[in-house]
C-alpha cells in the first residue's frame, strides 16, 4: 500500500513531473497551443484522497476557453506525456534535486501560528512509519524507489480516470451538454456521461505508445 510507504514520495515525484513548468513540460506544450494557464498534479493528504483504502491521483488543468473546447485533445496530451514518463523510467537525479529542495525549504520556513503548528504535528504523528524528521516537517523526501514509481505511473490509465469539467453554463449547458441533474444541497446543475468505448480505446493506444528512443 502507498499509504504505508508514503515516505518514499513516489506519487509526489510523478505529480511534480506532470506539473512541471519548464521547457519541454506538459504545461509548456499546453500553453503553446493556448489551451491552459496552469496545471497541478498529485495526491492530496486530506484523508479523503489519501487513506488505507485508496489513493486518488488528481491532475487539475486550468483551461482557457479554447482549451475547454479542445478538452479531449488536452486529455490526449496528458496520457501521451504519462507514456513518455513510463518510457523514460524513474530518474534518480530529478528525485534527488526535489529532495534537496525540500530540505532547503525546511531550513527557511517562516514561523507560523503555534496552535496551527501543534495541530499539524499531532496529525503527522498518525502516519505509518513516521520518523522524528517527518513529525517536524512532513514534506521531506526520504527514499528513491524506482519500482514503486513505476507502479504509480502504470496505474495512471484511461480506464481508471474520471474527467470533471467545470465552467459557467451557457443556457443550461456546457459544451452543448444539457445539465439535467441537480446537486441536493447546493442546487448546482450537472451532468454525467460515460466515455464511449471507441474513445477509451483511442486513449489506450496513446497511453501504451512507446516514447521515442525508449
Amino acid at each position: 500500500s502507498l499509504y504505508k510507504t508514503w515516505l518514499r514520495r513516489s506519487t509526489d515525484y510523478v505529480g511534480n513531473l506532470i506539473g512541471h513548468e519548464g521547457a519541454g513540460s506538459l504545461l509548456s506544450e499546453l500553453k503553446k497551443r493556448a489551451w491552459a494557464n496552469d496545471i497541478t498534479a498529485g495526491v492530496s493528504s486530506d484523508g479523503y484522497n489519501t487513506n488505507t483504502c485508496t489513493y486518488n491521483f488528481d491532475i487539475e488543468v486550468v483551461l482557457t476557453d479554447t482549451g475547454l473546447a479542445s478538452h479531449e485533445q488536452v486529455i490526449d496530451l496528458i496520457f501521451g506525456y504519462i507514456a513518455l514518463l513510463r518510457g523514460a523510467g524513474p530518474q534518480e537525479d530529478f528525485y534527488n534535486e526535489e529532495a534537496a529542495t525540500r530540505v532547503m525549504e525546511f531550513r527557511h520556513l517562516e514561523q507560523e501560528d503555534s496552535f496551527s503548528y501543534a495541530e499539524q504535528l499531532s496529525q503527522n504523528m498518525l502516519w505509518p512509519g513516521m520518523t522524528p524528521e517527518h513529525v517536524v516537517y512532513p514534506h521531506l523526501w526520504m527514499e528513491f524507489h524506482p519500482e514503486e514509481i513505476t507502479r504509480v505511473t502504470s496505474q495512471l490509465v484511461p480506464r481508471g480516470m474520471v474527467v470533471l469539467l467545470s465552467s459557467p453554463p451557457v443556457d443550461g449547458t456546457i459544451l452543448g451538454i444539457p445539465l439535467e441533474k441537480e446537486e441536493k444541497w447546493f442546487k448546482v446543475k450537472y451532468a454525467t456521461l460515460a466515455l464511449p468505448e471507441a474513445r477509451l480505446a483511442a486513449l489506450d493506444a496513446i497511453g501504451n505508445a512507446e516514447a521515442p528512443g525508449c
